[in-house]
């Protein structure tokens, strides 16, 4: 078993940036945060009577009296610190090994608790679509005039802000993932060497075995930020055999 803790903490800003904090595209960084804070806009739901995804805004009277409200484009919607980093609080593996009567069996794990990641793969398969493009499955559940307490927006022809980068999309990035699973036979070297074999071994190997994470087809494993690239291919699961022998 082993565990890895980060600890990241801005200590000070650069000359010239705000002392209550900056956003560098979808990060915060203020002081005593980390670099790897989400900032972005809040989803607020759908509007139950047009079906278009609403988000927050904060809006300023004449005597600077601030109130929330919500607006169907994000272009007028206010980004927010979201409170959530892409640092998991640990992230480490588990390996285990057991050999009895000629069998070996070794087996190799991964996870990591706490963080959010950006399911941008998700939120691709969430937008408007377009010809040759897929979508996920709980695009079924839209809203629709016969759906209207439906909690995805609806899908339209026109332009539109289903999947507009906000806190809609971020996810949990715990993961357990099974790496790699081999299992051994060596057969008793009593029978072998009446072959003329000093040794033979059977095996199998299982390589990527099992992820499990929020969301089905969630990856969360490829960068530290909180990215995630619909473009890489997530790990391939392969399963090999073979045998080795000694004479």
């Amino acid at each position: 078993l082993n565990l890895t803790h980060y600890k990241n903490e801005i200590t000070k800003l650069a000359t010239g940036k705000d002392p209550n904090g900056y956003a560098t595209g979808n990060i915060w960084r203020k002081k005593g945060g980390t670099i790897y804070d989400w900032y972005m806009y809040k989803y607020a739901g759908v509007d139950s009577n047009t079906g278009e995804a609403l988000y927050y805004r904060d809006v300023t009277d004449k005597d600077g009296n601030v109130s929330t409200t919500t607006t169907a484009n994000p272009n007028d919607a206010t980004r927010y610190e979201t409170g959530k980093s892409s640092l998991p609080d640990v992230y480490g593996g588990l390996s285990t090994s057991l050999t009895a009567y000629g069998f070996d069996l070794n087996i190799n794990t991964a996870f990591s608790i706490g963080g959010y990641v950006y399911d941008s793969g998700y939120s691709s398969l969430m937008g408007g679509g377009q010809e040759g493009s897929n979508w996920s499955t709980d695009i079924f559940g839209r809203w629709t005039p016969e759906n209207p307490q439906a909690t995805v927006p609806r899908v339209q022809l026109s332009t539109q802000n289903l999947s507009a980068m906000s806190d809609r999309f971020l996810t949990r990035g715990d993961y357990f993932n099974i790496k790699n699973i081999s299992l051994g036979y060596s057969f008793p070297k009593m029978y072998t060497q009446k072959l003329g074999i000093e040794s033979l071994r059977l095996f199998a190997v299982a390589d990527n075995v099992w992820l499990l994470s929020k969301r089905t087809g969630l990856d969360p494993r490829q960068n530290l930020d909180g990215t995630i690239d619909y473009g890489v291919y997530a790990a391939i699961r392969t399963v090999s055999f073979g045998f080795n022998i000694n004479f």
